[in-house]
């Protein structure tokens, strides 16, 4: 099955300015996501970045000097966000930046959610930025609070202030903390609207769900509390 990556495309190094040409992707199989089905040999417009049409050949209305991309015989749908992402680095791949990527671009990767987060990763993301260069949206998460000595609510709370200012998109819980340490975390980050997710705290996945965690990574929480009591799993 040939996929199309719309990212890849030479001319998208204009970065889906307002400059960029339109595109159109003509007899193109559509997978929309939204519905069990293919849609067949469809022509899609796309203009400034967004979907602005798809239908049938003769259906979609082209404006004149729009770039066409011939896709007969392949597959579009939305592009895909890895939601547990472990970039470059000691803690992920080893794969070089670029390499890095351009591998998730071409699998259709568009945006990259990363679970433990380095000041490095915020250089990368401004200058992507900057530069319009061709990889996934990075969606970035702080250095992980978890289980340290020195630890104490003051510091989560200076640490959670340093990282929202600094442009992280959410705090990375990894664990460990004791209970009145995790509640103080999270109820500093509620008052300064900045998201935590990670691992399940000690009090389990109702622990978190209690304290509004926006997300909680791994499944091995869900399994434990599945198997004390399936009721009531049903019910958080």
């Amino acid at each position: 099955v040939a996929l199309l990556t719309i990212g890849l495309l030479g001319y998208s190094e204009l970065g889906w300015s307002q400059a960029a040409a339109p595109l159109v992707i003509t007899d193109v199989n559509v997978v929309p996501m939204n519905q069990n089905t293919v849609l067949r040999r469809q022509t899609v417009l796309i203009e400034r970045g967004r979907i602005k049409a798809i239908g049938a050949a003769g259906q979609v209305k082209l404006p004149a000097g729009a770039v066409r991309l011939d896709g007969r015989g392949k597959y579009l749908l939305p592009g895909l966000i890895d939601m547990h992402a472990h970039l470059p680095g000691k803690e992920g791949t080893a794969h070089p930046l670029s390499t890095y990527f351009r591998l998730q671009l071409a699998a259709g990767v568009v945006g990259l959610r990363s679970m433990r987060g380095d000041s490095s990763h915020l250089h990368w993301r401004d200058s992507l930025r900057r530069t319009a260069a061709l990889a996934p949206r990075l969606y970035l998460g702080s250095p992980v609070f978890n289980r340290d000595r020195s630890y104490s609510a003051r510091k989560g709370q200076v640490l959670l202030a340093r990282y929202q200012a600094s442009g992280y998109d959410f705090a990375k819980y990894l664990g460990g903390l004791a209970a009145p340490h995790y509640d103080s975390l999270l109820t500093d980050a509620h008052r300064l609207g900045f998201k935590v997710a990670g691992h399940a705290p000690r009090s389990g996945l109702r622990g978190a769900v209690a304290a509004r965690m926006a997300s909680i990574e791994h499944i091995e929480a869900f399994i434990r509390a599945y198997q004390q009591d399936s009721v009531q799993f049903q019910q958080l």
